[in-house]
């Protein structure tokens, strides 16, 4: 009985090593999705080109202006290592003009099978604000779902450098950053704050 086993695992033995390679192929399969989520890829594909806003190169002074007005001794931002001037010169770039969601951010971890994002209880009564950012996201998550969304309408896509962002929230870098572009002294922001 033996040497009949011996003989069927031997002429099974280049079978198996077959089956085996077959399991551990590294081609990828085009992934299919139900309608339902197609049309949601869809739509945020729609949404993520007309939400973007060319933005013209330049080059501008970012940092820490340190007080505008004298009566105010304090810098625009507590920290000491990034209120250094410095000259930053930027190609032209598009960055989007709203915030991600937690429904964009649900379609790419639903299309991707990735877990969804914020799913603890107390988490929970913030997911249904349509304006509010995907909370507990990494820098690594956001920088992927960049990299889907811009494989979907056909842009290489990243979150925006420092300068980039400072660049375009300042308007391509002018000095006066507030929303309607008049300088504001600190002790007059009231003045051309809208009306609540």
């Amino acid at each position: 009985m033996l040497p009949l086993r011996s003989a069927l695992l031997k002429s099974l033995a280049p079978t198996a090593f077959l089956l085996t390679a077959c399991q551990e192929s590294t081609v990828k399969k085009p992934q299919t999705h139900s309608p339902e989520l197609a049309a949601r890829i869809e739509a945020l594909s729609q949404k993520t080109r007309k939400d973007m806003v060319e933005v013209e190169g330049g080059t501008f002074i970012m940092g820490d202006f340190g007080p505008i007005d004298p009566r105010v001794k304090m810098p625009y931002s507590g920290e000491r290592d990034d209120d250094v001037l410095r000259e930053v010169t930027l190609s032209s770039y598009a960055i989007g003009a709203k915030k991600i969601t937690y429904a964009d951010f649900d379609v790419y971890t639903d299309a991707t099978g990735q877990a969804r994002t914020a799913q603890y209880p107390m988490d929970l009564k913030y997911r249904n604000l349509p304006d509010d950012l995907p909370v507990g996201v990494s820098w690594e998550a956001a920088q992927k779902y960049c990299g889907w969304v811009g494989a979907l309408i056909g842009r290489r896509m990243e979150l925006p450098t420092e300068a980039q962002w400072e660049y375009a929230a300042r308007n391509r870098g002018q000095q006066p950053a507030n929303h309607v572009g008049a300088a504001v002294l600190a002790g007059d922001w009231r003045r051309h704050a809208p009306p609540l």
